[in-house]
């Protein structure tokens, strides 16, 4: 009996002078006790809002003690008041005598960030499709519909300020109800601003969305949904661990990228980082990734995380995550020499928090060494661009964007460079080829959804018909709204044309887009001379029917902010291949009073001979001098021709 008790005793102080890490190493989560989801819905239809009242009402935050938006922690996004960035926030919600373990995604509501919403969606089992009940469903609500409905996941449909006193729920619920086929007793009403119905929304999650299929005896495997450089760390890497266990100082290996690291830190958001010594099967949280060569982290995005000591062909990793569709291409450069080695740091890191840009080494006669990179939209493009200058400090010069084209080649031996490809892609006007090597031209199109009031259906059909819009079907929603769809060339589409439906229909419509491939098309390319002169950086590829008002357009720029000379510049809009001219215009030279010095009357003789001596040295000035256009000059007409 004294052995045993000495025994126990020694059990007892072991257990006791254990650390409590080890404890909390022990402790197992319950996958059937954890609900994983999102948030979906068009802009401004209250999802960041929504988001915090979740985290309030389980207590996640003290309420009223942090701002508006919590989950939107870039500088950009409280600018904006728009989502970029999908966040993720764990939350513990008691329901009866259990207590759940939901895990939340709050993803971006505007097309060009549609990519953060499919990658977030592959690491949840359900989402609630929020929906604004005073302006039910827009050209966004459909899209994201059926990027949930394709991957078979359970939809919440979401009533959202149904306090505003001219929010209609009942007819909203109809219209969801005819569009996407739902029932009366799946719909929640809430109002987010006010806390209505979040209790019950709580419930609703709990009881509907199902719990993570997961296997946690078995080896790790983990899904990475995201990414982001942290300096100095390494790369926090969002994970949805699909098996096994993940924890700190663990060696690791990623499938497709083929890189063995350690893992230096897990954790939960919470909605910040916090730090935990293990995640196991079913939790949503983040790995801290310790890799030092950046070139080779830039597709962590979709891959599959496992332990190093298992055999990379005893497992089923992870599809590879769909490479997005770069609609939009823009120069980037820097007007100061001694920036650009600052200016590709920081481009390079951003480009790891944003796996969607693509990045390619470019040069340009008057703006010197940059990159071409790739956006899948212009309002994608401009958020990028004032990333680098809030977070890094940048001051990036942007050319005019643009769209890829695709040509086919005819069979000629002397086009050594493009010999054995009959059809190539060209991101850049001056790597177009000589049009007797070209077949066809083929120009990219975007399948187009616009709901609006029935009220505007005119105003948006003339306006999508000036776009060279084909196929227009108009459809009914409600008896009030419809929504037309049609195919239109992107190029149209990237310039200014939501801004010209906002302006059309009062901001009452609403515009989603998604790629549908290239067609054939007569294109040209246009280039701009400056006193016979071309200047590459103005080079441009257009549709031949729109040719002519393109090119008026950026002449007048061109005349309207390059600087005047001593002599006068002709600007001339050529097609490149024949040489024809389209448009012209030119920049008055500046005057020169060649009598202020004399005095008194002067004779005719005198006059003329004056003016012809001034004329005959503007002219000899013309034929010698150069036109040097400042990199200022650049920037305003690069602005000035988005902007048509």
């Amino acid at each position: 009996m004294l052995f045993l008790t000495k025994v126990s005793e020694k059990v007892v102080r072991f257990i006791i002078d254990v650390p409590n890490q080890q404890l909390r190493r022990c402790c197992h989560v319950d996958a059937s006790l954890i609900r994983n989801f999102a948030i979906i819905a068009h802009v401004d239809h209250g999802k960041s809002t929504l988001a915090d009242r979740l985290l309030e009402e389980t207590g996640t935050i003290k309420r009223g003690v942090h701002g508006e938006r919590l989950l939107d922690n870039l500088e950009v996004e409280k600018q904006r008041g728009i989502t970029v960035k999908s966040q993720t926030a764990t939350m513990r919600h008691k329901m009866g005598k259990r207590e759940y373990t939901l895990n939340l995604i709050d993803t971006p509501g505007h097309i060009d960030f549609n990519f953060e919403v499919s990658r977030s969606l592959s690491a949840i089992q359900a989402v609630l499709l929020l929906v604004d009940a005073n302006e039910g469903i827009q050209a966004q609500t459909i899209g994201n519909f059926f990027l949930a409905f394709e991957r078979n996941l359970v939809i919440i449909p979401t009533l959202n300020k149904i306090d505003l006193k001219t929010a209609i729920p009942d007819l909203v619920t109809k219209q969801m109800k005819e569009v996407f086929g739902m029932r009366d007793d799946e719909f929640i009403r809430v109002s987010a601003k006010a806390g209505t119905g979040i209790q019950e929304l709580l419930d609703a999650i709990v009881e509907r969305v199902p719990p993570p299929q997961v296997k946690r005896l078995e080896p790790l495997k983990a899904l990475v949904f995201d990414s982001q450089f942290v300096g100095g760390k390494g790369y926090r890497c969002s994970v949805f661990i699909h098996a096994g266990v993940l924890s700190k100082n663990q060696d690791v290996q990623l499938y497709n990228s083929e890189i063995s690291c350690q893992v230096r830190e897990v954790g939960l958001f919470s909605p910040d980082p916090k730090e935990c010594e293990q995640l196991e099967a079913g939790q949503v949280g983040y790995a801290l990734l310790n890799h030092k060569k950046l070139e080779d982290v830039k597709h962590l995005v979709g891959d599959t995380l496992f332990h190093k000591d298992t055999k990379r062909d005893s497992f089923e990793a992870y599809s590879k995550v769909a490479t997005p569709q770069r609609m939009v291409f823009a120069g980037v450069f820097t007007d100061q020499l001694s920036e650009l080695d600052s200016l590709s740091s920081a481009i390079e890191k951003l480009c790891l928090n944003d796996s969607s840009v693509l990045v390619a080494k470019d040069s340009n006669h008057a703006l010197g060494q940059g990159w071409r990179l790739g956006f899948l939209g212009v309002l994608h493009m401009e958020i990028f661009m004032q990333r680098l200058e809030q977070e890094f400090g940048a001051s990036p010069v942007v050319t005019l964007p643009s769209v890829p084209y695709r040509v086919k080649l005819k069979y000629d031996k002397q086009i050594k460079e493009h010999r054995g490809q009959q059809v190539i892609e060209i991101r850049s006007p001056l790597k177009l080829p000589y049009h007797l090597h070209v077949d066809k031209y083929y120009e990219p199109f975007v399948q187009a959804t616009i709901i609006s009031p029935m009220e505007h259906l005119d105003t948006i059909l003339n306006l999508v018909s000036m776009r060279r819009s084909s196929g227009e079907n108009v459809s009914s929603i409600t008896d009030t709204r419809y929504m037309i769809t049609c195919k239109m060339p992107l190029a149209e589409v990237i310039t200014d044309f939501n801004d010209a439906l906002k302006r059309a229909t009062s901001g009452l419509a609403s515009f989603d887009y998604e790629d549908c491939g290239f067609e054939e098309a007569d294109l040209v390319r246009i280039d701009f001379l400056l006193n016979k002169h071309m200047i590459d950086e103005f080079s441009m590829i257009c549709q031949r029917e729109m040719m002519h008002s393109k090119c008026r357009h950026m002449i007048d720029r061109l005349a309207e902010h390059i600087p005047k000379q001593q002599f006068e510049i002709k600007i001339q809009a050529v097609i490149s291949d024949t040489s024809t001219v389209v448009a012209k215009g030119k920049v008055n030279a500046l005057r020169k009073d060649v009598f202020r010095k004399l005095h008194g009357s002067i004779g005719v003789e005198r006059r003329s001979a004056l003016l012809k001596a001034q004329a005959d040295g503007k002219k000899r000035l013309r034929m010698v001098g150069n036109i040097q256009i400042p990199k200022k000059v650049f920037v305003q007409v690069m602005k000035a021709a988005t902007s048509k």
